[in-house]
């Protein structure tokens, strides 16, 4: 029993690795955007290339993964409606969130369609074929092209 158990779980972790290797000569030329020194992404646009750059480290990802952005200071929505003084908290402590002159802390995540509002998802298709989960067009046959590197390993699993 202890043995077969044993043996069960080494076949699942062997699995759950390929499953997370990594894309062949993916993003080798590729660079994943510079956070802030608040640990942020400046822009919108910088945090869903992060997501991208993430993503495409792994086949898994690439091939399902959404990613979403969102601004961190415009969660606190009495923040974004008021900013023209700070706030004293129910506990008494001050914040300066309402005049701070950083205004954009934007975060990623994968797959945030059910994160709330303020996450958005960063590329969409468009309604047309041919376009991975990044906006990217992509030709199913093509066998450099890293959707079909994907797929083929996918399928050997």
């Amino acid at each position: 029993m202890k043995l077969s158990l044993l043996l069960s779980m080494v076949a699942v972790g062997a699995n759950a690795f390929r499953l997370r290797k990594a894309v062949p000569e993916a993003t080798a030329d590729v660079e994943a955007p510079m956070r802030g020194d608040d640990g942020a992404w400046a822009s919108m646009g910088e945090a869903c290339d992060a997501c991208k750059f993430h993503a495409r480290q792994s086949c898994t990802y690439y091939l399902t993964a959404r990613c979403y952005a969102a601004n961190s200071v415009a969660i606190d929505h009495t923040d974004m409606a008021d900013q023209s003084a700070d706030a004293t908290l129910k506990q008494g402590v001050q914040t300066m969130d309402k005049t701070r002159g950083d205004r954009s802390d934007w975060h990623w995540t994968f797959n945030g369609g059910n994160a709330g509002s303020n996450y958005k998802m960063c590329y969409g298709d468009g309604g047309a074929s041919m376009i991975d989960n990044f906006g990217d067009k992509y030709d199913p046959n093509d066998p450099e092209g890293l959707w079909k590197k994907c797929t083929d390993q996918m399928m050997a699993l």
